[in-house]
């Protein structure tokens, strides 16, 4: 339910036709529908009432459109996955006290928006990654595994990170 409900003036041009009667069922169905609840109308009614309907839509389309996604910090386990499954060894602690000490900002200032696109721009750098895309395998469960880690590289991995890594690959 909306808190505000908008009517254009040019849609109530129509109320200078109409009886009293059809004027109150018309607000009381512009009411119902902003209840979210369906009514019967009468048929002049429901004709006239078709615009604010169509009206309403647009409008709660562009409020859709319009919000914004608020930022929410991950957790250390989230950063974590998100690297193993994306099959990078970074530190994912390291990661979450870079940007949680500067209030999720990075070091130009700017507010983090997306610490996913964050990780990809910035912390998976091809001497971090962990596994060989190129030659991988799609098993029957609907899951990519890895035929050659880079050994290395797994040694460099923090424990949570290898943990991860072992659920993934098996």
């Amino acid at each position: 339910m909306q808190k505000t409900i908008t009517l254009h003036s040019d849609k109530l041009a129509v109320l200078e036709d109409i009886t009293n009667e059809q004027r109150g069922e018309l607000f009381y169905a512009i009411k119902k529908y902003n209840d979210g609840v369906d009514i019967e109308l009468s048929p002049m009614v429901k004709v006239l009432f078709a615009p604010f309907v169509e009206q309403f839509k647009q409008e709660e389309i562009s409020r859709r459109k319009g919000k914004r996604v608020v930022f929410t910090p991950p957790t250390i386990e989230e950063i974590a996955q998100f690297s193993a499954d994306a099959g990078y060894a970074i530190d994912a602690t390291l990661v979450y006290n870079y940007y949680n000490d500067a209030d999720w900002h990075d070091s130009r200032g700017n507010k983090v928006k997306s610490w996913k696109q964050k990780l990809r721009a910035v912390w998976f750098k091809e001497d971090k990654r962990f596994l060989d895309f190129k030659n991988m395998t799609y098993d029957q469960g609907a899951r990519f595994v890895a035929t050659n880690p880079k050994p290395e590289l797994l040694r460099k991995l923090e424990k949570e990170n290898f943990q991860l890594y072992c659920q993934l690959c098996g």
